[in-house]
């Protein structure tokens, strides 16, 4: 597929990462409810990608690398969050730049893979249902997205409970 008939698809995704990036500029109220939501969603959507995938084991290397990624760039992310307490909520301001790198290479690893797949089934039409690819690079990406949002949300809880509590045993 070429790139002209792609661009549409690509500058709407862009507009929509930039709005979630100016959105996640401002500073945010920390609600562990929301928090916790996503993170039961993360963890479904690495529970169906491990279901549904061939049980090789390069495949569930990919899934450790992505995950061990995620781990580092989670921490290092956290490090460079602010908490402010702002009345009688407190509020958390994210490094969207971390954020965007995460989102920007599951996104072009998607886009790759939509290519493929395209490319595949313009030179031989499949006779069943078409799948995305299933490589250990991309279960490398699909969990380090999920495993960095997992673990930065653990984070920012985990962080909003002591500084919490700090507030407490202060005043």
């Amino acid at each position: 597929m070429p790139f002209q008939e792609l661009l549409p698809v690509i500058l709407i995704i862009a507009v929509m990462l930039g709005f979630r990036a100016r959105r996640t500029m401002t500073a945010q109220p920390l609600r562990p409810v929301m928090l916790i939501g996503r993170m039961v969603v993360l963890a479904l959507l690495a529970i169906v990608i491990l279901l549904n995938s061939t049980p090789e084991w390069l495949l569930y290397a990919g899934c450790l690398l992505g995950v061990a990624a995620a781990w580092f760039f989670s921490r290092y992310s956290l490090r460079l969050t602010h908490f402010e307490k702002a009345q009688d909520t407190l509020t958390y301001r994210t490094n969207p730049y971390i954020g965007a790198v995460v989102v920007a290479v599951t996104v072009i690893r998607l886009i790759i893979n939509t290519q493929s797949v395209l490319a595949l089934k313009v030179s031989a039409p499949p006779s069943g249902p078409i799948q995305v690819s299933q490589g250990p690079l991309t279960m490398a990406v699909f969990f380090f997205f999920l495993g960095y949002w997992f673990l930065y949300y653990l984070g920012i809880l985990k962080k909003g409970k002591v500084l919490l509590e700090d507030a407490r045993f202060s005043s």
